[in-house]
């Protein structure tokens, strides 16, 4: 029996009605202690549904919810430097803009280089991140537009600015604790 037809007979069975619940389950395990009863409210729902693709449906989105839920309980508090971050990304989201609607890439690399350098010198501390977030923008953004002019026939192009931007940011923030290392703060006049 090959693997295609196992399958086939596995769903002929039922065994497609059974995979919601144990979606579900495996997806509440990993949510903390207090909310693992949300689990068992989404289990009492499938229940509750015919067997069926509303049921096989229902059951794939909670879990992917409950999944979600989980992985935001996770990241509460530990971003760091939000507002950075969300510089970075406004940052990279302009280059982009700015790339796509440009006849040349001298202002994307521009803005996209100066921006991360200021960004790694101001925040230095894991400036490697603002560097990619940054450089990653131009990708996201070309890939969701379907690959527009100039990135239509080289797809691989839209990769160049993810390296230089780190880089850039990780000079900058090297370059800024040098400054700061050389020009101490000054204490508050009393």
């Amino acid at each position: 029996m090959t693997n295609l037809s196992r399958r086939l007979a596995w769903v002929i069975r039922g065994g497609r009605d059974a995979v919601p619940l144990r979606l579900v389950r495996a997806a509440a395990a990993i949510l903390p202690q207090e909310h693992r009863v949300w689990g068992d409210a989404v289990a009492s729902e499938i229940a509750a549904l015919e067997p069926g693709w509303e049921r096989f449906e229902f059951g794939v989105t909670a879990a992917a919810g409950l999944v979600l839920s989980a992985a935001l309980d996770a990241l509460r508090g530990r971003i760091a430097d939000a507002g950075v971050l969300a510089a970075s990304l406004a940052l990279g989201l302009s280059a982009a803009a700015i790339d796509l609607a440009s006849n040349s890439r001298l202002p994307h690399v521009i803005l996209l280089l100066a921006g991360c350098y200021t960004l790694g010198a101001a925040v230095p501390r894991a400036a490697w991140r603002w560097g990619l977030v940054a450089g990653l923008c131009v990708p996201l953004v070309t890939a969701l537009l379907g690959f527009p002019h100039p990135y239509a026939y080289d797809h691989g192009d839209v990769w160049y600015p993810l390296i230089p931007s780190v880089i850039i940011a990780l000079t900058g923030a090297s370059l800024g604790r040098r400054v700061r290392a050389q020009h101490p703060p000054h204490p508050p006049a009393r």
